[in-house]
Formats: C-alpha cells, sequence, structure tokens
C-alpha cells in the first residue's frame, strides 16, 4: 500500500475508534480462532484423516510430547493441552507460544494468523497431514519482506539478534 492510503485508512481507523467497544481476545483463544480461520477441516471425512494422524502424533515419546506442548519435563499445569494442539495441529502449542509472542512485538500488518497462513501457503506443496510446521520456520518469514518486522522500540533488538544469527550461529550451524 502506499503511504498516503495506509494513513488514510489509519485515519479513518482512528476516527471510528471512539464508537465501538473494543473486544479482547486473549492468546488463550488463539486455538480456537485458528482453527475456525485456517484450519477447519472441509468436510466429515477430512476431520476423521486428520483426528487419525493427529493420534499417531500423540504416541510420541513422552519428553517429546511435553516439548510439543510447551511445557517442561512433564511438570503440571505449564503448557497447553491436548485439546488446544488438536485445534491447531499441524502447528504445536510451542509454535503457537512463540507466534504470540513474536505477533505482539510485530506491526500491525504482520498478525500471527497471517504468519500462520502465509507458513501453510508455502508449506502446500511438500506438507503432509502427519507433519508438524517447526518453529524455525517462523525467523525467514518474520526476516523477509520490505517492511520493518517489529515496532521500533524492538528494532535495535531485532537488528542484533539478526546479526547474531547471520554471523555466529548459522555458520556454526550448518558447518
Amino acid at each position: 500500500m502506499s503511504g498516503a492510503a495506509e494513513a488514510s485508512i489509519q485515519d479513518t481507523l482512528n476516527l471510528a475508534s471512539g464508537r465501538f467497544d473494543k473486544i479482547t481476545l486473549e492468546d488463550r483463544n488463539l486455538p480456537q480462532v485458528a482453527h475456525a480461520r485456517l484450519l477447519k477441516p472441509k468436510d466429515a471425512e477430512a476431520a476423521a484423516l486428520v483426528e487419525a494422524e493427529f493420534d499417531k502424533t500423540r504416541k510420541i515419546r513422552q519428553g517429546v510430547w511435553d516439548t510439543l506442548l510447551g511445557s517442561d519435563r512433564g511438570a503440571e499445569g505449564v503448557g497447553a493441552d491436548e485439546e488446544s494442539f488438536r485445534l491447531t495441529h499441524p502447528f504445536s502449542p510451542a509454535f503457537m507460544d512463540t507466534l504470540v509472542h513474536v505477533s505482539s512485538a510485530h506491526q500491525r500488518n504482520r498478525t500471527g494468523m497471517k504468519l500462520m497462513g502465509q507458513l501453510l501457503a508455502d508449506h502446500r506443496a511438500e506438507l503432509r497431514l502427519a507433519d508438524l510446521i517447526p518453529v524455525g520456520d517462523l525467523y525467514p518469514l518474520i526476516t523477509a519482506g520490505g517492511d520493518k518486522p517489529f515496532i521500533d522500540s524492538l528494532k535495535v533488538v531485532f537488528e542484533a539478534a539478526d546479526k547474531l544469527y547471520r554471523t555466529k550461529l548459522r555458520p556454526y550451524l550448518t558447518a
């Protein structure tokens, strides 16, 4: 969008902002919203296939399962529950937690739902029903594009982290 068009839209939103009540969606609503908007199976047959593959995923080693849920070695009350994972499959709760933290630092036009949709589109040729989208796939997505990925207050932190990744970590990992 051109700067003038974006400014016009922002002015319109600012004008209307006082006329409507705000609906605040909490992080815990994200699995339900993601399921309804992006991940809902197209029919009962597709839902049964997704359910069967999720049940296979559930049979992995307990330590791996706990990591996917975002919990630490079976600690009670930490991480997500199995139902949230079911709703967001092929995105693990650990992925969703990372997405929430990254999205809260993004500018308005780079929401978590938009990032999830982009990842699904990017992987549509090779993604299979039993696959999970890795958390690391977020990094190239948030660094791509011409717009600033983070709000101004975090831009310096992001640039330092990006430099560390490109100059130190990536060469070490690929060696």
